[in-house]
């Protein structure tokens, strides 16, 4: 089951990756020549996000870093906002703008997720007179065997990693922080597209010799470069806003199909008064806050 929960998450992320190397990070590529970085330095660049990368729940990163409070609090200005729409008081509107907008948006985001994920755990591992869910969970060979292959996949030296799935709390969380860096954090972090605005941009970034500006200028064969890498990387992949209830159907077991169908609507409908709500906070804001409005989010990170 839990593969089936997965999968509409991960849809064409190895194709995407292999693009992302050879045009990001591979050498001469947009991190050496755009970021100015040289010699052994990009090494540097690579080990300290290898060094700095954790495998966490967003709450629990949020209370390492000491933001817990202040997402929380962020929160509840903008909770008291939309609940009266008391957008005349200047107060809370300025408390709101300096808050900490990443933390409590992101963390509505997150428990969707976390409830769509709990919902769809519970019912495939449940208490019952077989055992506990969570003897159920660590008795499951083939997901044992997926998270074991996982941590061989996984970066050497990374500071933690998911490891074993001991507990149906602890596989909640795996799977949750799964689909929200594959959405959230992905289109947070991520927009490729921005390297690719101007062919010019291009040619310096990828060809063009730094020291000789008109060398720059894109000639025919920098204007194909580009228009194919802005194909490769910027056309969005499959929305999250979408009914992805079949993959999770399983022949001769309508009750699964029934189930799954119920849990995907519930989710998406949490998820548009989500981006009904952001709306309205972002008319209260200096800038609009868009990266976590599920109406922009792809649903895997693929081409």
């Amino acid at each position: 089951p839990i593969r089936r929960l997965l999968s509409p998450f991960c849809y064409g992320s190895a194709q995407v990756n292999k693009f992302a190397a050879s045009i990001i990070v591979s050498p001469g590529g947009v991190v050496t020549r755009g970021g100015g970085h040289v010699g052994t330095e990009n090494a540097m660049l690579y080990r300290h996000c290898r060094d700095d990368f954790r495998y966490e729940t967003l709450p629990a990163e949020l209370k390492r870093k000491g933001l817990w409070e202040m997402a929380n609090a962020t929160r509840a200005v903008e909770d008291e906002m939309t609940e009266s729409r008391a957008v005349d008081q200047d107060g809370a509107l300025q408390q709101q703008q300096r808050g900490f907008i990443y933390g409590s948006e992101g963390l509505r985001l997150w428990e969707i997720y976390e409830r769509f994920v709990t919902a769809f755990v519970e019912f495939h591992y449940r208490d019952d007179a077989a055992g506990t869910a969570d003897e159920k969970v660590r008795g499951d060979v083939e997901l044992g065997e997926c998270m074991a292959y996982l941590e061989e996949l996984w970066v050497p030296g990374c500071v933690s990693s998911p490891g074993k799935v001991e507990s149906k709390r602890e596989l909640i969380n795996f799977c949750t922080w799964y689909i929200w860096y594959v959405t959230a954090y992905h289109e947070h972090t991520g927009y490729v597209g921005d390297y690719f605005r101007g062919f010019n941009q291009f040619s310096m970034l990828m060809e063009g010799p730094l020291d000789d500006i008109d060398a720059m200028w894109p000639s025919r064969q920098d204007t194909m470069q580009v228009a194919f890498a802005h194909v490769m990387t910027t056309l969005p992949g499959p929305p999250l806003m979408q009914d992805f209830s079949k993959y999770f159907m399983v022949p001769g077991k309508p009750a699964h199909g029934k189930e799954a169908k119920r849990l995907v609507d519930e989710m998406l409908d949490e998820l548009d008064k989500l981006h009904r709500r952001l709306l309205f906070r972002n008319q209260r804001r200096k800038d609009d806050f868009l990266t976590f409005d599920p109406w922009c989010l792809e649903m895997s990170v693929a081409v």
